[in-house]
């Protein structure tokens, strides 16, 4: 199941987020074929991605489940890093997983540019090779201790020490790689419930003054 991008609109005094751009505006009920939308609509894309087509990439999926059915944000995350051709390298009870699909709900954040050539062409070396650390062999494995957090971690702060650059600590590899992606999907599940559950979800009037681009940006940012 794919995750739905959104549009938002607006229409005479309100702003309505949207699966698919309805008949008539669900304020005035006017027809919008007869009554134009004073801007186009924009386009908000979901953060909810395959994992697979997102090579150099931290990803993150709810253990059980999926973000599209009933995920809580307080429920359990599983997190990986793809390889080149967005293979998923993950650790669990059973040690490393190299899985080729079962990855299409994810979260995803990039973590090389484009101009990273040197990193990419060795990416997938690296990762064969910590991959096979004795560290994350399944009998390693502790849920709270040493887990799939641990692993992707543990891999990029060894690309950044490739690179000459400091290590993360878990705090901080949360609050900048886990944290924002998690609030930016937490808000594209609160809009895509008000526009499945009641045809679309009306925004805040605090909102009005900016343009319905700015608030686009703002919603998902």
């Amino acid at each position: 199941m794919s995750a739905p991008p959104l549009l938002i609109f607006t229409h005479c005094s309100i702003r309505a987020v949207v699966v698919d751009l309805p008949t008539c505006c669900p304020a005035c009920r006017a027809p919008l074929a007869l009554n134009p939308l004073p801007e186009p609509p924009i386009a908000l894309p979901s953060p909810i991605v395959s994992g697979h087509r997102h090579p150099f990439a931290f990803v993150l999926q709810p253990t059980l489940g999926g973000f599209l059915s009933g995920y809580k944000t307080d429920d359990d995350l599983h997190v990986g890093i793809t390889s080149s051709n967005g293979e998923v390298f993950s650790f669990g009870p059973d040690g490393v997983g190299r899985d080729g699909d079962g990855w299409g709900q994810c979260l995803v954040v990039p973590l090389l540019g484009a101009s990273a050539l040197a990193v990419r062409h060795a990416w997938d070396a690296w990762l064969d090779t910590f991959s096979e650390i004795p560290a994350w062999q399944s009998l390693r494995y502790d849920e709270h201790h040493h887990n799939c957090l641990d692993f992707a971690l543990d891999f990029w702060n060894s690309v950044l020490a490739r690179e000459q650059h400091p290590p993360l600590s878990k705090l901080d590899f949360t609050a900048l790689y886990v944290l924002p992606v998690l609030r930016r999907a937490s808000r594209y599940l609160f809009l895509l419930e008000g526009a499945t559950q009641h045809g679309c979800h009306l925004v805040n009037t605090a909102c009005a003054a900016y343009s319905t681009d700015s608030l686009a940006s703002m919603m998902l940012s």
